[in-house]
């Protein structure tokens, strides 16, 4: 399965949504940042994520969700939540450093206003991915941001 393989269906996204509730206890996203939609993609992105690992098999799917701080230059652009650690996400991450890197992320710090990022955390509700994470990548290596 490559990254254009990747879909998720409406039957795929009612069953994590009921994994999700399953899995943490929430009837609903286990964040204020990410909607419910959002969230069972996310988690479903992190099943599917786990299987083509576990089959050696590349995958690379678009980011599902743009977070970023309105009064910095941090952003996030999420791809999916860890099944296991359904707090912990990952994506491509820009701390506004110039230095965006790919790795996981805490759901809660990122809602924590007085916690580790310090500014407040809101979605791009405009933003449609429209290439795989690693394009994303790619550009924001080269040019120190994450561009979309």
């Amino acid at each position: 399965m490559n990254s254009t393989d990747h879909h998720i269906t409406n039957r795929f996204t009612a069953t994590y949504t009921n994994a999700v509730a399953a899995v943490t206890g929430l009837q609903g996203p286990a964040s204020n940042i990410i909607t419910e939609a959002q969230y069972a993609e996310l988690l479903a992105n992190g099943r599917a994520g786990r299987d083509a690992a576990r089959a050696s098999i590349d995958f690379d799917p678009k980011p599902v969700v743009k977070l970023f701080t309105p009064h910095w230059y941090c952003r996030w652009l999420l791809t999916y939540i860890d099944p296991e650690y359904p707090q912990r996400a990952y994506g491509l991450c820009d701390p506004g450093d110039g230095r965006p890197y790919l790795g996981y992320v805490s759901l809660s710090d990122l809602e924590d206003v007085h916690g580790k990022i310090q500014f407040t955390v809101v979605p791009d509700t405009h933003f449609v991915a429209d290439k795989p994470l690693s394009v994303y990548a790619e550009v924001a290596y080269t040019r120190g941001l994450i561009v979309t």
